[in-house]
């Protein structure tokens, strides 16, 4: 399925050539058991049913009933396990955008972005100014370094995926 950028509304994405709402394939998604939806910060978010344990037990997340214990097991460190998955997915961001998103103080997140970043998993950086997109995803630290250097300004951190 690809992004249907024809449709005439938001939230569709193409199967072979018909378009399908995405309300109904996060529908067959979860009635598969293949995510869950749960409550971060307020909000209602779908994640996948390998990452049920890490949402719990780093954000204190309550999972569905039901789920296998394969799903259930702890993790070494789930905090920065979720950080990881979300710089792999999102990038550039800022330590208060994953505050928000997580509803979480930005001290905690920065001994985990650290750790990530003493790994070689992330590549912390310059200044964006507020206009610079949150997704715009980076594959190579110098595409990221360019980035930082055309955006400049004196607002918050901003930690960029390497690997």
């Amino acid at each position: 399925m690809t992004s249907c950028s024809s449709c005439a509304l938001p939230g569709f994405v193409m199967s072979g050539s018909a378009p399908v709402a995405l309300p109904i394939i996060v529908g067959e998604l979860v009635s598969s058991r293949r995510v869950v939806r749960v409550r971060i910060a307020g909000e209602t978010r779908y994640v996948p049913v390998e990452y049920a344990s890490r949402y719990r037990d780093a954000l204190g997340t309550p999972l569905p009933p039901g789920l296998a214990e394969v799903f259930l097991a702890k993790s070494e460190d789930p905090l920065r396990e979720i950080l990881r998955r979300y710089a792999r997915t999102h990038g550039p961001f800022t330590t208060a955008d994953l505050a928000a998103r997580y509803r979480l103080s930005s001290s905690a997140l920065d001994v985990a972005l650290h750790a990530l970043h003493g790994l070689g998993k992330l590549l912390e950086g310059g200044k964006l100014r507020t206009n610079v997109g949150s997704t715009v995803p980076l594959s190579k630290a110098a595409q990221a370094q360019e980035l930082i250097e055309q955006h400049k300004t004196k607002r918050g951190k901003v930690v960029l995926k390497v690997a």
